[in-house]
């Protein structure tokens, strides 16, 4: 229903349940920028017990921020291990997508002194 909406191409990431099915993903990780900022996007948050702590440990010193999924909780923002976590999942979002505008005004709204790269 909301894939029409999209205004560039749909990347998809890998989930815990894909292997069961036949969605068509890139992989299980993706870095880019919105803007000026710098993000690391996951399925899993970035304190689960299944990411590699070597990746964390890049995308402390490298990412603003981390775009995750897969938790079925209703936090929207959280710092994990030292990063910032902004969960895109439908169950936090009202199910609807989560816009790039709307990630970077997430980000904003945490103080300076508490944001990582400058």
């Amino acid at each position: 229903h909301y894939a029409g909406q999209f205004v560039s191409d749909l990347v998809l990431l890998e989930g815990n349940h894909d292997k069961q099915n036949h969605v068509k993903t890139v992989g299980q990780h993706l870095f880019g920028r919105i803007g000026p900022y710098k993000f690391f996007a996951s399925h899993l948050p970035t304190d689960n017990e299944n990411q590699d702590p070597l990746l964390m440990d890049f995308v402390r010193r490298t990412c603003h921020f981390a775009i995750v999924g897969h938790v079925h909780d209703k936090w929207r923002t959280t710092w994990r291990d030292g990063i910032f976590n902004i969960n895109v999942g439908v169950d936090a979002n009202d199910y609807k997508p989560v816009s790039d505008d709307e990630l970077i005004v997430l980000y904003q709204m945490e103080p300076k002194e508490k944001r990582g790269l400058k």
